[in-house]
């Protein structure tokens, strides 16, 4: 029996061997949940607050490093 980790990561690389990160844009503000820049700021520009992005997408709910990344995308766009 796996871990949780261990299935999140073996979850990525299956999506790295399907060659979803080779888009040059893409940017992952939540490496745990393989949340990009481009999903956030869309939410942020259709009015969601950080308890609603933390809902839709997960990020947040792994290691935590991405908590202020995503605050700060929030309060920027006020």
């Amino acid at each position: 029996m796996s871990s949780w980790w261990e299935d999140e990561l073996h979850e990525l690389e299956e999506l790295r061997r399907e060659d979803v990160f080779s888009d040059p844009i893409l940017r992952l503000v939540c490496r745990c949940r393989a949340v990009e820049e481009a999903e956030i700021e869309a939410l942020v520009r259709e009015g969601a607050d950080y308890e609603t992005i933390v809902a839709r997408t997960g990020a947040t709910t792994g290691c935590g490093g991405c908590r202020n990344v995503i605050r700060n995308m929030v309060r920027g766009s006020s």
